[in-house]
């Protein structure tokens, strides 16, 4: 049923996945887009020509 699922919404199975995985921790909230940003960047380094 899923296959049939993201084949109708024109996405693969594991989006599909994702969205019941989501729904089921968090009801529709877990449905909302969210930012793929990381919470975190690493600190550059400084380059040897920048000094």
């Amino acid at each position: 049923m899923q296959t049939a699922v993201a084949e109708a919404a024109g996405v693969c199975l594991w989006t599909i996945r994702k969205w019941i995985d989501g729904d089921r921790r968090e009801g529709l909230t877990g449905l909302h887009d969210r930012s793929s940003r990381p919470h975190r960047l690493r600190r550059q380094s400084k380059r040897s020509n920048d000094l």
